[in-house]
């Protein structure tokens, strides 16, 4: 078979196309450009995608990781030749199914390709199953192991039988282990339960007789309980005779002490009738407290008043209102007086004294105009020395007046006339006001007194009512504590008379209807009525429980079954026991059988794969290994060319292990692999060394002279070295 184109629309790619050739195709790609894509599409498409496979932490399903990222549905087409014939496979989704629909048709005349569907096209067209082409041509960089499987162990089982490929030794081992797990697997197979069966049938036959002695023992106890019982329920009875006496002795108390109390509450009722009701009485109680309070803080006598200001000499005899506008007065008259001036007398000399020169030189010379001038000095002098004299005896009467004047202001000056009298006129005036305020002051004490005497003579009215020596506040107080008292005596009588009917009540509900009980038939002087009570409540919780173990043991004993049914039914199970046995022991040898017979088989195709297994693990590395070894699960080792030990796969570096793979890979291909299925490589030789890249390149161009070859690879190395090669 040989791929020619693919269009896919899987994982990233989006309707993209792939052209391939015969032979060996190297397909060169960056990371993540679609390299595995391309080779899971190729898979799916021949095989179809597994729409049950679940998602793990190790692995998604195709139907998950490769979705297309386009969001378009998942499907391909794949255009290849067999036969010589060209056949174009496609695959489509159906609603949930990824790539479920499938065609088959030839290219050149699109009729259907007969036989071929979803399920068999791998089969059909590869001729090996998937999980077979998996293992062998799918080669991957994260997969190149050989891993167990039936399909593959079938075939290559078949290189050294008839060619039978129905029968796989894993198969077969896991039929013989499941069918010895049926016989015998922990608690789960046929033997352990059958074990368990007859270990449950001894167990229920071992309590029926357990059960049977126990229940001898529970009568004898019941019997022996029984007999106490009747002792303590006939000292019970005695015990509730004397009781009830006492209790009918209660009930009479009860009714005596209840006629007393309603006497005594009837009495003080008809008492507390005559006295106001408390509200009125807390009332009164409120205002005799008020006016005690009241008329304490009453004043025993009127405040006295500081004595009137003293007068001054000045406005003495004056009325309040004259005396500003005399101040006013007395500084005009000061002004006035200040005004008056003294006239100096020495002018008047002086004239008279010129005047007399002047006259006496006229005289002497005989000139009258002189004598005459002199003559009016002199008289002139003679005026002014009489006005002088009369201005000056003003002026000392008015020093004097003014001197009296600031003598009766208490020689204050002129300008604090008007301010002394406003002092004094201001004293005048709060010295009345503080009198008018006294005097109202005494007649609102005298009236304030007054109301209370009163209220304090209407409150004593009142109470005198009820209690007529009741005629001062500390009497009405006690009246008032008397009343309430009397009240609160009547209230208790009432509550101790409706408390005693309460009891009676209770008495008559708890006793009922009491009547002369006989005497005790039972003795029970020095005895306890709690521990006799106590004792027979133990001994019925006692007398129950081996009732009802009785009970119970005979339900048990009836659940468990009839002893010689049980008995039929173990024999059985014994039968049965012994011949799983015999299966078993039969089963544990086919078991050895088949794994003899395997051994054998596999030391003779072992051998072969392992042989063309060396022969390629030679060519890839330079013959340095030679001999590879197959182990029956397909683990593999190989030896160094001249060396006697085996080397372990762990031990081998990376890439030598990946050529190991690769050898293996290959072998198996040749083996059970047609010439018509292709081989895939994923970076397979991602880890190989330049010097064994090239050795697997000429194995791999070798191998493509018979099958084609796809070769993904993110690096230029695989076309180089087939460049130079």
């Amino acid at each position: 078979m040989k791929i020619l184109r693919m269009t896919a629309s899987f994982g990233r790619l989006d309707h993209e196309t792939l052209e391939l050739a015969g032979g060996l195709n190297v397909l060169t790609a960056p990371n993540e450009a679609g390299k595995s894509t391309w080779a899971a599409f190729l898979v799916s498409m021949l095989y179809g995608v597994d729409s049950s496979e679940r998602a793990s932490k190790t692995n998604l399903p195709v139907k998950t990781k490769y979705k297309p990222w386009s969001g378009a549905p998942m499907e391909g087409a794949v255009e290849l030749e067999q036969g010589g014939r060209r056949i174009t496979l496609e695959r489509a989704s159906r609603g949930r199914v990824p790539m479920g629909d499938f065609s088959a048709r030839y290219t050149d005349t699109n009729e259907p390709v007969p036989g071929l569907t979803g399920e068999n096209c791998g089969l059909v067209l590869l001729g090996v199953e998937r999980s077979v082409f998996e293992r062998s041509a799918f080669l991957g960089s994260r997969n190149l192991a050989v891993t167990q499987d039936a399909a593959l162990e079938k075939r290559l089982a078949s290189l050294v039988t008839t060619g039978d490929e129905s029968v796989s030794f894993s198969e077969s081992a896991q039929r013989l282990r499941d069918w010895k797990n049926r016989c015998q697997h922990n608690k789960t197979g046929l033997l352990p339960q059958k074990q368990a069966e007859l270990g449950e049938l001894d167990g229920r036959l071992a309590q029926i007789r357990e059960a049977h002695r126990q229940d001898l023992a529970l009568a004898a106890e019941r019997d022996e309980l029984q007999k106490k019982q009747l002792e303590l329920t006939a000292l019970v009875a005695a015990f509730k005779a004397q009781e009830a006496a006492r209790r009918l002795a209660q009930k009479r108390e009860a009714e005596y002490a209840l006629t007393a109390a309603e006497t005594r509450a009837r009495d003080l009722q008809k008492k507390a009738e005559a006295l106001p009701p408390r509200e009125t009485l807390a009332a009164m109680a409120r205002e005799t407290e008020l006016l005690d309070a009241e008329l304490g803080r009453l004043p025993a006598a009127p405040p006295v008043l500081p004595p009137p200001p003293a007068c001054p000499a000045v406005f003495a005899g004056l009325r309040e209102e004259e005396i500003l506008p005399r101040a006013q007065r007395d500084g005009t008259q000061f002004d006035r007086l200040a005004a008056v001036r003294r006239r100096p007398g020495v002018y008047g000399w002086l004239l008279l004294a010129l005047g007399l020169a002047l006259l006496a030189a006229g005289i002497l010379l005989k000139n009258l105009l002189p004598g005459a001038a002199g003559g009016i000095l002199m008289a002139l002098g003679a005026v002014w020395l009489v006005l002088s004299r009369s201005q000056n005896r003003r002026y000392e009467a008015a020093q004097t007046e003014m001197d009296a004047l600031l003598t009766a202001y208490g020689r204050r000056p002129r300008a604090e006339f008007p301010a002394f009298a406003a002092e004094y006129h201001e004293a005048l005036l709060l010295d009345r006001r503080e009198r008018e305020r006294a005097e109202e002051a005494r007649r609102e004490a005298l009236q304030k007194k007054q109301a209370l005497l009163e209220r304090q003579a209407r409150l004593l009215g009142q109470i005198s009512m009820f209690a007529p020596g009741a005629a001062s506040i500390p009497a009405a107080r006690r009246a008032l504590a008397a009343a309430n008292a009397l009240h609160d005596e009547a209230a208790a009588a009432r509550r101790d008379a409706d408390a005693a009917a309460r009891q009676l009540a209770a008495i008559r509900a708890a006793l009922g209807d009491l009547k002369e009980a006989p005497a005790p038939a039972a003795d029970v002087t020095g005895r306890d009525p709690r521990a006799v009570t106590q004792e027979l409540l133990q001994l019925n919780s006692r007398l129950a429980d081996v009732r009802s173990r009785l009970d119970l043991s005979r339900g048990r004993v009836d659940a468990l079954g009839d002893p010689a049914a049980l008995s039929a039914q173990r024999e059985r199970l014994l039968g049965e026991l012994a011949a799983l046995q015999e299966r078993f022991d039969a089963l544990s040898l086919a078991e050895q059988t088949l794994a003899a017979a395997n051994g054998t088989l596999q030391t003779r195709f072992a051998p072969r794969l392992g042989e063309l297994a060396g022969e390629l693990m030679a060519r890839l590395t330079g013959s340095r290994y030679d001999r590879v070894f197959l182990e029956s699960d397909l683990s593999v080792s190989a030896r160094e060319k001249g060396e006697l030990a085996q080397r372990q796969l762990l031990s081998l570096s990376c890439g030598t292990a990946d050529q190991l793979y690769l050898a293996v890979r290959l072998a198996v291909c040749r083996l059970v692999l047609g010439d018509e299925a292709p081989l895939i490589l994923d970076d397979a030789l991602v880890n190989f060394d330049d010097e064994r890249l090239k050795l697997a390149l000429a194995v791999l161009r070798e191998e493509a002279r018979t099958r084609q070859i796809l070769l993904f690879t993110c690096q230029n190395r695989e076309r180089a070295a087939l460049a130079q090669g």
